[in-house]
């Protein structure tokens, strides 16, 4: 645990070595163990905001583990209903690579099953044909 120190970033280890007791072996080796994930910055900044008293130990963690972490967005959503008159006979909704349809009824949803099925197989026999051998 002590020879978690000498893994944090230079920066933060001096921000320490100013003052000792505001970081424990604990808390430094999961310091040291997100800064070796390549967020040295953030846990520069968490130890600075330790050392300033705005973050206790834990706090400090959770942040430098928080900070700079990647953020999904949200696929833009395509949907549409297939209507017959009035009435909705399934719905339609696609997000990224994933599409979803939903019928009234399971037995709907058991019967286009097939036929789905049989067009995405079709589909993907005609761009196999498409595709460039690997081998050459």
């Amino acid at each position: 645990m002590l020879l978690a120190f000498d893994r944090l970033p230079a920066d933060a280890l001096s921000i320490v070595e100013a003052d000792k007791s505001i970081l424990g072996a604990m808390a430094a080796s999961e310091l040291a163990t997100i800064a070796e994930r390549g967020k040295g910055a953030c846990v520069v900044e968490a130890v600075q905001l330790l050392a300033e008293k705005k973050h206790d130990q834990t706090q400090a963690v959770r942040f430098a583990r928080a900070s700079g972490a990647v953020t999904k967005t949200a696929a833009p959503v395509d949907q549409f209903k297939v209507r017959v008159g009035k009435t909705v006979w399934c719905d339609f909704r696609r997000a990224g690579k994933v599409m979803r349809i939903e019928f009234k009824s399971e037995e709907q949803a058991q019967a286009i099953q097939a036929a789905i099925r049989s067009h995405l197989e079709s589909l993907a026999l005609g761009n196999e044909a498409n595709v460039p051998d690997r081998n050459s």
